[in-house]
């Protein structure tokens, strides 16, 4: 008799150890695994075996064959598939979009480009995404909230994306998040929320690694060098890709990326994305190239395309040589 099929099982180690027990009337006689005959602990009309095989990359097949004392045969065949072992730890992330508003215009791209970005990271990055709909200034900051509650492990990773209206005040020199329910005339922001408040909220967040994403008029105003007209050009670094993980997972990340500086920002037509989602998701849909690791620097090197030229830098308690991983799946 011969049984095959099945789903494979899938593991990242190296070998796999296999413990089976074989019944038959008559008393098993000889068991091989792939073609070699192994030994087994015999009672009766049973033969108890134990055997570890070592597994290449990819897909491998396990054959065992189990032989009674008549001389009839029966057949298994398992199959294995092996992956790379993953460096890093987990991923979410949290896109807030707003679309409609209460007194502000109404914008047409928010929401397609939360979800379309959400999809993108569950499907080819391993990402467990939360997308708020249209949420008001509390809901956002209760939500803020309750991810600097969480427990997270050394090497996981928190993307928070922001799509919507932004707003930059000359009086008090800083930008602003608008809400679903924020008020166009409110000279003191209490319904808004402030750049310098969201850098302490997301600064507080117990995670390692958070990268910052906003797609907003005057996103850039985020560092407050660039609300006050002081800041320069940005440099980035080349490294290599193949101590990339290991060596930028051991530093504390709070990195930010804007579409835009001190500015108005495009929504885009109606249907589509915003110009800089668009890139953004090209970014994601690049796969990191051939070592399928995403960084930091390529995402940039899509989206710096984009006008307004889009803006990125670190706030709070970021650690020189830091940077946020996509690792493709």
């Amino acid at each position: 008799m011969k049984v095959s099929g099945g789903p494979a099982v899938v593991t990242s180690a190296s070998s796999l150890v296999l413990r089976g027990l074989a019944k038959d009337s008559s008393g098993i006689a000889r068991v091989f695994i792939n073609g070699e005959e192994i030994p087994f602990k015999p009672t009766a009309q049973s033969a108890e075996f134990t055997s570890t095989r070592l597994l290449a990359l990819g897909d491998n097949e396990i054959v065992i064959k189990v032989a009674d004392r008549l001389g009839n045969e029966g057949i298994i065949t398992l199959p294995v598939r092996r992956e790379e072992e993953q460096v890093g730890g987990k991923n979410f992330a949290l896109l807030i979009a707003i679309d409609q508003y209460d007194q502000w215009p109404r914008l047409v791209n928010p929401m397609n480009d939360a979800r379309t970005v959400a999809e993108e990271l569950i499907k080819s990055y391993g990402f467990t995404t939360e997308v708020l709909d249209n949420a008001d200034r509390d809901h956002i900051l209760s939500t803020l909230r309750r991810y600097a509650e969480r427990k997270y492990g050394e090497n996981d990773q928190l993307l928070i994306f922001f799509a919507g209206h932004g707003q930059f005040d000359e009086v008090l020199g800083d930008g602003y998040l608008v809400a679903k329910d924020s008020k166009l005339k409110d000279d003191i922001k209490t319904s808004y929320i402030s750049h310098s408040n969201l850098r302490t909220v997301v600064n507080s967040i117990p995670c390692r690694h958070i990268f910052l994403v906003v797609d907003a008029c005057f996103g850039g105003t985020f560092d407050p060098l660039i609300a006050a007209n002081l800041r320069g050009e940005d440099e980035y670094k080349e490294v290599t890709k193949t101590e990339f993980i290991e060596r930028k997972l051991k530093f504390k990340t709070r990195r930010y990326l804007t579409s835009g500086g001190k500015e108005y920002v495009p929504d885009g037509r109606p249907g589509q994305h915003s110009p800089f989602t668009r890139r953004f998701l090209e970014a994601f849909r690049s796969y990191g190239g051939r070592d399928g690791i995403l960084t930091m620097n390529e995402i940039l090197s899509f989206v710096e395309k984009v006008k307004p030229e889009p803006r990125a830098g670190e706030f709070g308690g970021n650690e020189p040589g830091s940077d946020f991983v996509f690792i493709a799946r």
